[in-house]
């Protein structure tokens, strides 16, 4: 079990006690501050699932060729990381392709007309 998932669950914890002691007091600023760390707790518990997955993935054994008609396991270790490689260069690139777009200048409608304006 990810460190993770144990921060989150005591977190989760600790937001329902503050906003129940806000609803209770009825001071508001002390539900929602409750509410948001309940709702931080939900999300880095969700991490470290996430965490416990791959992990679990990744050191999951791999089978002899000759199961499953003599193929080899259809996801393993390298696969993963070939696949999280050609994601990021993606993301890299979409970035890349959004950046050099918001850099050409801006366009101004006017009507049927549009006037490029060069700001650089």
């Amino acid at each position: 079990m990810d460190k993770d998932r144990v921060i989150g669950s005591a977190r989760v914890v600790k937001g329902k006690v503050k906003a129940a002691a806000g609803k209770a007091t009825g001071d508001a600023k002390l539900e929602a501050q409750g509410e948001a760390e309940k709702a931080a707790g939900q999300v880095q518990n969700a991490a470290g699932s996430i965490k416990d997955t791959v992990r679990g993935v990744a050191a999951t054994p791999q089978r002899p060729d000759n199961t499953a008609g003599g193929r080899k396991p259809a996801m393993n270790r390298y696969f993963l990381f070939i696949l999280i490689g050609i994601l990021a260069v993606g993301a890299a690139g979409a970035g890349y392709l959004y950046y050099q777009e918001r850099q050409d200048g801006i366009i101004i409608k006017t009507g049927e007309l549009s006037v490029p304006i060069d700001g650089k």
